[in-house]
């Protein structure tokens, strides 16, 4: 049997609140090997338009999406436990991008020194080169949300944000912090 060398490693997981999303099923995954997973989390703040709806079942689409992302990590947290993990979470808004070095000292203050990375984080919204008033000729956009906005640059910086400067900002600071406690991975054995 391989051992993949997790057992009791810790692992920081960004994104992970939507009981159906890929963060949940990663922290699943890592504690089903023995790790202690420590969950980041965003609870979106939706316009009431995108509440108007919301609902737990059904089809997907934007309704069920809006409706995972106001959540906050408990039941996603209930779940890790229950398979005997230890497991905590903690929120912050990677638009800021001083929330970074907290996250990472929360991590450790309740878990220890974070072994593990996975960015998964992502931030949308409705958006398009589209000039406004301008038919769109792909009506399939429109299953999914109601006319995207034109991109400006507010749409832009909040995408960039959080999908890329705070997925940047997490690896330095985990390879900061991982040099300077001199952390060294095992490999997996047989």
């Amino acid at each position: 049997m391989i051992d993949p060398g997790l057992t009791d490693k810790v692992v920081l997981i960004t994104g992970a609140n939507n009981p159906y999303g890929i963060g949940t099923a990663i922290g699943r995954a890592f504690a089903a090997q023995g790790s202690r997973v420590f969950l980041h989390f965003f609870r979106a703040r939706i316009r009431p338009a995108q509440r108007e709806g919301v609902h737990e079942a059904g089809s997907p689409g934007a309704r069920f999406y809006y409706s995972q992302q106001i959540k906050s990590a408990d039941e996603v947290l209930g779940d890790i436990r229950a398979m005997g993990a230890q497991a905590y979470a903690w929120e912050c808004d990677f638009s800021d991008a001083g929330s970074v070095p907290p996250l990472f000292d929360e991590a450790e203050r309740w878990l220890g020194p974070v072994d593990v990375l996975v960015n998964n984080a992502a931030y949308w919204e409705a958006d398009t080169f589209v000039p406004p008033g301008a038919e769109l000729t792909n009506r399939l956009v429109e299953l999914w949300t109601d006319r995207p906005a034109a991109i400006t640059a507010g749409s832009f910086d909040r995408l960039f944000a959080v999908n890329t400067r705070s997925a940047a900002l997490t690896m330095g600071e985990f390879a900061r912090r991982y040099i300077r406690r001199r952390a060294r991975w095992v490999g997996l054995s047989t």
